[in-house]
């Protein structure tokens, strides 16, 4: 898959401080606030009379009287075009509570539209209301979004949920500590050998200080979910069938992957340090942190973004799965089908939201905008090379968390038990640890399978007992 070497967008004109760019965004936003935030019932009736409300659970939301002031203007604008529907904006779970999501959707107190960026959690139930009928309906193609993101909100019943914006991973590389030991930059086209070799030159200690190579996109994350799917398939692995229905982990692409994370990276260079204060020299970086970014790096040193290292099988990266999604029990569902619509396939709310924290968008066709929002308002990415983020969005190359069909929890739960005993050398091998794992998912999918139908209860937790695992040489 080609990717175009081109230069970062420049940002043109005066170049505005990050405050005082929000602030003027604030200014342009058109329309009149909303009032304060009242809760009725999720899925009551409306009452005769009244404008049909639908209650939202917008990403974004926070604490901050201006990002509410913000939502609240933007909401208020859609409204003014829509005057036969009330938008009542409400705080969310979290985006990554999937258990408190789900919750409140059995006890009837979910949003009509809400949030979140653990997809697979909501899979195998009938939580969430199908949107094909309305994309057949409104002709709205999926190719307004990246193919990948779409691919991972569909199940064997369809397509479940829409993108909010799209978290996409490149590389932070230290230029400075690169000159410090006298090694050459890498080139956009550089490899996981190459990548490697880079860790294991800049794994040092400097007087009292750990200097560690780099940081890996790999293992289960603090939600559960698996972050390492881009690294499979840059080898030709990956996690989930197509289906959902079974564990690959066992296939040669997976295997080859595996291998390369424990037999290449320098422990304990695999993880740790900080590359704002130049203990670690490469990490991964993801175009949602942009804010944090430039708050704690700024130009102190020199550094720019790199593509992910090519593998065997060519370009992958982590894409994130944050998406917006109908609750099943909706009193509105054409009403609220039309916020989810506005929310992720029209620019307004994803543009306010580049403007506000820098967040990457769901629609391919804002890459451009944002960056040059980001390089315009930011001065320390401006001359960077952002453009990498939207080239693996677009170019169909960042793949989001993958999920299993019916057990994705507990199958989660269990690789990362396997994981986590080879991080710590617990396992004789990558092969073994990865076919044992299959074999135990493939079991959990197998039995989910022939239960009888329905929408399930609570979720599940994850589970309290492992597999065994015998604590045995390491090796590979």
């Amino acid at each position: 898959m080609a990717r175009p070497d081109r230069q970062p967008v420049r940002a043109s004109g005066r170049r505005a401080l990050l405050g005082a760019a929000l602030g003027a965004a604030i200014t342009g936003l058109s329309g009149c606030a909303g009032g304060g935030i009242t809760v009725r019932a999720r899925g009551a009736p409306t009452p005769a009379n009244t404008v049909p409300t639908v209650v939202l659970a917008p990403w974004g939301w926070s604490s901050d009287q201006v990002v509410q002031t913000m939502i609240r203007q933007t909401v208020a604008k859609f409204e003014a075009s829509n005057p036969g529907l009330r938008v009542q904006v409400v705080p969310g779970s979290g985006c990554c509570n999937a258990t408190a999501d789900i919750a409140s959707i059995i006890g009837g107190l979910e949003a009509d539209v809400f949030t979140n960026n653990n997809f697979g959690a909501f899979a195998g139930g009938d939580y969430l209301l199908p949107l094909d009928p309305y994309l057949r309906r409104d002709n709205l193609p999926t190719t307004l979004w990246s193919r990948r993101q779409i691919d991972s909100f569909r199940t064997s019943r369809g397509l479940f949920a829409l993108p909010a914006y799209f978290n996409v991973q490149v590389y932070i590389v230290s230029l400075s500590l690169l000159d410090q030991a006298g090694l050459a930059y890498p080139g956009p086209e550089w490899t996981r050998a190459q990548f490697a070799q880079l860790a294991s030159a800049l794994t040092t200690t400097r007087g009292a200080v750990r200097q560690f190579g780099c940081g890996l996109q790999w293992g289960i994350a603090s939600d559960g979910q698996f972050s390492g799917e881009g690294v499979l398939r840059s080898f030709g692995g990956r996690l989930v069938s197509p289906a959902g229905t079974q564990c690959l982990l066992d296939t040669p692409g997976s295997i080859a992957a595996g291998r390369w994370v424990y037999g290449q990276i320098l422990w304990p260079g695999l993880a740790g340090g900080s590359f704002a204060n130049q203990t670690s020299a490469m990490a991964p970086v993801s175009s949602c942190c942009m804010m944090g970014l430039i708050g704690t790096i700024r130009n102190s040193f020199k550094w720019d973004f790199y593509p992910n290292p090519l593998g065997p099988a060519g370009p992958a990266a982590f894409g994130g799965s944050q998406f917006y999604a109908i609750n099943a029990a909706t009193g509105h569902p054409d009403l609220a089908w039309e916020v989810l619509k506005w929310l992720s396939a029209e620019p307004d709310y994803q543009r306010m939201m580049t403007r506000l924290k820098l967040a990457s968008p769901g629609l391919n066709s804002l890459w451009p905008e944002w960056e040059h929002v980001v390089q315009s308002v930011a001065p320390p990415l401006q001359g960077k090379a952002v453009h990498w983020f939207a080239d693996a969005a677009q170019q169909g190359y960042a793949y989001p968390f993958p999920s299993f069909r019916y057990e994705n929890v507990q199958a989660q739960g269990l690789l990362g038990r396997y994981l986590n005993a080879l991080n710590g050398h617990q396992l004789s091998s990558v092969v073994g640890a990865f076919t044992e794992a299959t074999a135990q998912i493939d079991a959990l999918e197998t039995a989910a399978s022939h239960a009888a139908p329905g929408r399930p209860g609570a979720p599940k937790p994850f589970p309290a007992a492992g597999p065994a695992i015998a604590k045995v040489v390491p090796g590979l």
